[in-house]
């Protein structure tokens, strides 16, 4: 919830400065869609963060992967994008990457593990609306609505379960709501000027940063499975970096 305060106030000084851009940002052209996807992330966040407490950032972020797959498959069902074959054995790379990382655990077999497989589902839902709204709306507009829609939606949840927040809680509070607006930006301008389908073999980066910081910071461990299949994860997206560079390189 202070994230989105946060999040909401930023969007809002920022677009204040620039007055010649106020009307164009408040004026959506799918406001009920710039809605739902606001909504749509303040839940996947809050599904997430609950993940991080039973199952931690390793595995979390391991079962977190396979939303490409399902953005994959809506992006062709809604968005009707070409997709080559190549691309699919970039996501098969990471498909295998994601099976490894996934081996016989007793955490596997945990009722847990819906809850990421479902904040998986929602963050797929919520980047095919973004890539739709891209078609009709500026990047600056989604920001806006997803923050102002966010911070609504999160604040009738959060004061539910109010609780004092410690001194010494403050400044990681500070430093999370900083790369939460960066990172959310970066995400929806990426969109903006990239396939969706193309971009999404990159997501499975994170498992890397949550790796490293799930070890060195919350004593999680990782198996000798976890890194091959984190090898094949990151072939993915160096695939994907390939193509994209060579296509550049050929129409130019």
């Amino acid at each position: 919830m202070i994230r989105y305060w946060f999040f909401a106030f930023f969007v809002i000084i920022l677009f204040l400065k620039h007055r010649r851009f106020q009307k164009k940002i408040i004026k959506t052209k799918k406001p009920i869609i710039q809605i739902l996807r606001g909504i749509l992330l303040a839940i996947e966040v809050s599904i997430t963060v609950f993940a991080f407490t039973k199952l931690g950032l390793i595995q979390t972020h391991s079962v977190l992967a396979i939303y490409p797959i399902i953005i994959l498959i809506l992006s062709r069902v809604f968005l009707n994008e070409s997709i080559t074959w190549v691309y699919y054995i970039a996501i098969l790379f990471g498909i295998l990457g994601v099976l490894l990382i996934l081996t016989p655990d007793k955490t596997i077999f945990s009722y847990y593990l819906g809850f990421p497989i479902c904040s998986a589902t929602v963050i797929a839902l919520y980047g095919i609306l973004t890539k739709y709204v891209s078609n009709h709306d500026s990047a600056e507009i989604s920001l806006f609505w997803t923050a102002i829609s966010g911070a609504i939606f999160i604040t009738g949840v959060g004061l539910l379960s109010w609780k004092p927040i410690g001194m010494v809680d403050l400044p990681f509070i500070i430093v999370l709501c900083l790369i939460s607006v960066f990172g959310h930006y970066c995400f929806i301008k990426a969109i903006d000027l990239k396939k969706i389908s193309v971009l999404q073999p990159l997501a499975y980066l994170q498992f890397f940063f949550a790796s490293i910081i799930g070890i060195n910071f919350f004593n999680e461990q990782i198996k000798a499975f976890t890194i091959f299949g984190g090898l094949l994860i990151l072939l993915s997206s160096l695939i994907v970096f390939y193509l994209e560079n060579d296509l550049k390189h050929n129409q130019n």
